[in-house]
């Protein structure tokens, strides 16, 4: 009777040991790596709405023309520049 109880607490033992020493740290180390990888995925996610976005504004002309004005002082025919102090 003290031989089972004997291994049944050596049975404990180890499996505890193995779960505390071994398992542990390796959940641990799962759980900070899916984080990471999933503020990853919003990060990418983000980006890819953002990219989405763009290419949907640069298939409108309204858009185009506007850049076009903004960065390289573009004007439409028959329009007159107008600009101040000159």
């Amino acid at each position: 009777m003290r031989l089972r109880y004997l291994c049944l607490i050596a049975v404990c033992g180890w499996a505890g040991y193995i779960y505390f020493f071994v398992q542990a740290p390796v959940v641990n180390k799962l759980s900070s790596e899916k984080s990471e990888l999933t503020q990853q995925v919003q990060s990418a996610t983000a980006t890819n709405n953002r990219l989405t976005q763009q290419i949907h504004n640069l298939s409108s002309d309204d858009y185009i023309a506007g850049l076009a004005r903004r960065n390289y002082d573009l004007v439409k025919p028959g329009e007159i520049v107008y600009q101040p102090g000159q």
